[in-house]
């Protein structure tokens, strides 16, 4: 029961039930899940102390969520800081629950699917959008989608995101349906991504797929064949991509140069951050509350921070900043650890593959995030919970390896004794 909620939140946090659904809209069905699920986990105490204390992440985690509400609290509005605290917990409930119930490589792997199922849904919206209702479209006819994807940068950041899973999963599933499903996907993922025009999304999607080949243990084995393959991307990215980002009527060049309006607005909003972070180093000015102040801050229009770390310094402070850079920091410290571990051990090459997986999607939301505000993008916190599960796995086997090497009983006298 419990395991089903986790996958139906994993799969609802990215495809939002009241968007795919707006019959739903009303009625808060994600967060009745959630309210649910939290309540299992508690009565059956599959979510103990421990989970939250055995990973060195989780107490930045922790923090991250009360660095949030203070941010809000300081203002003393209470229902302002209750809306912030229950936004941020939705986002912790779902992390909690997938590293206190996925307990092993399996559980995980289904965690993947019900990611790529759900962005799946995303771009079937989004070219259903594109396909039959251009109308609706705005800025150059770039693709969207639904709920928080109603905005093409950040549809392309969740497709790029998902590659590299999808990659990892092409590289340690058996079944030749499954691997043919995932190849349709990482297709659709390519040319979806590509209609989004988006530049960051597109650099994010070319490093993920450079990333993936060059670290393939099976698909791509031999060095020349990685080489030609990456080379192939980046000459398509150069030739077609280009063009259609390029063809953005706000758009001038790859790296905005040439004055266009995009790069002077992410200078200005950067400017801003700054300048809010040093008159209220502490706290910030609250979480959400950048496009309230930017005006009062050398900008001439309300817009956000054009940058993930700047837009959390700025909306809450060097505290919230702290937990945010270090919760980033040990994630990707412990990821490293354990591709170094694994690459020793030839019977764990599929752990190896899933983790390396899970670190291209870190360098790239990392890569994309400069350019943008996604503290609170929902696969950023799943991906944190993918993490969690991996670092869990990880500390099992350790256990286990050390319980194999201490010898339980001696025999004395033809007699079994415990030592």
């Amino acid at each position: 029961m419990l395991t089903t909620l986790c996958y139906i939140i994993i799969f609802f946090s990215i495809a939002q039930p009241g968007a795919i659904i707006p019959v739903l809209g009303e009625t808060r069905v994600f967060f009745v899940i959630n309210v649910f699920a939290l309540f299992f986990l508690i009565v059956t105490k599959r979510g103990s102390f421990s989970d939250l204390t055995g990973l060195p992440q989780n107490k930045y985690i922790v923090g991250l969520l009360f660095a949030y509400t203070i941010s809000e609290g300081q203002y003393f509005w209470i229902s302002g800081t209750a809306a912030v605290f229950v936004f941020w917990a939705k986002k912790f409930i779902l992390y909690w629950l997938m590293i206190s119930v996925i307990e092993d490589l399996k559980k995980l792997k289904t965690a993947f699917w019900m990611l790529i199922w759900a962005v799946g849904v995303l771009a079937v919206y989004g070219w259903n959008l594109y396909l039959s209702e251009p109308d609706l479209l705005l800025d150059a006819v770039r693709i969207y989608s639904v709920g928080n994807y109603n905005n093409p940068n950040s549809l392309a950041l969740v497709l790029t995101l998902c590659f590299p899973l999808a990659f990892a999963l092409l590289e340690v599933e058996k079944s030749a349906i499954k691997r043919l499903v995932l190849v349709g996907f990482m297709v659709t993922v390519f040319v979806t991504c590509a209609y989004t025009k988006s530049r960051g999304g597109t650099i994010g999607l070319l490093i993920a797929f450079g990333l993936s080949t060059i670290l393939s243990r099976r698909i791509f084995q031999s060095r020349a064949i990685k080489l030609i393959f990456v080379g192939m991307g980046a000459v398509g990215f150069m030739t077609i991509v280009l063009s259609l980002i390029l063809s953005r009527g706000d758009v001038t060049s790859l790296t905005g140069a040439g004055g266009e309006a995009s790069s002077g607005d992410r200078l200005m909003a950067w400017f801003a951050a700054i300048r809010m972070f040093l008159d209220h180093p502490i706290f910030g000015v609250g979480w959400g509350k950048f496009t309230e102040f930017a005006l009062d801050y050398g900008m001439d229009k309300r817009l956000l921070a054009h940058n993930t770390i700047l837009s959390v310094l700025a909306e809450t402070g060097i505290v919230g900043a702290f937990f945010f850079t270090m919760t980033i920091l040990s994630v990707v410290r412990q990821l490293v650890e354990m591709r170094r571990k694994w690459l020793k051990d030839k019977n764990r090459e599929d752990e190896l593959i899933i983790c390396q997986g899970i670190l291209i999607c870190f360098i790239c939301y990392l890569a994309n995030t400069s350019f943008s505000v996604k503290d609170h993008e929902p696969f950023y916190w799943a991906l944190l919970g993918l993490v969690g599960i991996l670092c869990k796995i990880n500390q099992r086997d350790r256990w286990l390896k050390v319980s194999d090497t201490l010898e339980p009983e001696s025999k004395i006298g033809g007699l079994t004794s415990r030592s």
